[in-house]
């Protein structure tokens, strides 16, 4: 089985890298409003460019990437068949720039950064929120390294060529979600060996001028495309 990249952290030396965490998702939903705001081939020509500019720089491979996305490629087809051209653009584009947040940040650094925004807003279980969202990337590439998996013990079975998709539904999905939970099962097993508690300090963070360079040019090119 091919080691998968999508939805899965690299670490690379880049500056995308170096970000900070809080700068990052700063920038992902900036880039994510932009997305769902624009409706223009030129608009839509210009984020695609600064996608593949940021994912040259923190060195991934949008064929690799593509390659692993094979179902997800088939959805957008269809959109696209049906009419829904623009939506399938922002399903692709948002993918991408999710794509490049999750593999230039640390998955606990993700837990950090969510934990450091919603500390300040009242009557919310930051720790817990972070500690989700961070477990729902953690298992996402995961789930996909699994049914890889099941895919290639299915070909050398020969399973592959049964007529009847209920049937080989049925023997891919069960040993998907039989595998999955045993996953979480020895994530808990493991959280409880180490004594996990909600009950710590939340680490320091430390924005650098690299930083304040990223966030002020996202702003600017937000705005350029705005009034284009």
């Amino acid at each position: 089985m091919a080691h998968l990249k999508f939805f899965k952290y690299s670490d690379k030396q880049t500056k995308i890298h170096e970000l900070d965490g809080r700068v990052k998702l700063l920038l992902l939903i900036i880039f994510s409003f932009i997305i769902g705001r624009i409706d223009g081939a030129v608009q839509f020509a210009l984020v695609a460019f600064a996608l593949a500019v940021l994912c040259a720089v923190a060195k991934i491979s949008i064929i690799k990437i593509v390659k692993e996305i094979a179902l997800i490629l088939i959805l957008i087809a269809l959109l696209v068949i049906f009419g829904n051209v623009v939506l399938a653009v922002r399903l692709l584009l948002m993918l991408l720039i999710t794509q490049i947040f999750i593999t230039t940040t640390v998955p606990q650094t993700i837990h950090y950064t969510i934990w450091w925004y919603l500390k300040p807003v009242p009557f919310v279980p930051e720790v817990k929120i972070a500690m989700i969202i961070n477990l729902t990337f953690i298992f996402i590439p995961l789930i996909l390294a699994t049914y890889s998996t099941i895919c290639d013990a299915h070909k050398s079975r020969g399973l592959h060529m049964r007529k009847n998709p209920i049937r080989a539904l049925k023997y891919t999905v069960t040993p998907l979600l039989f595998s999955v939970i045993n996953q979480m099962n020895d994530l808990i097993l493991a959280m409880e060996a180490r004594n996990y508690s909600e009950d710590r300090p939340l680490p320091d963070f430390c924005a650098t001028t690299l930083d304040v360079i990223a966030l002020l040019t996202a702003l600017a090119f937000a705005t350029i495309l705005f009034f284009i």
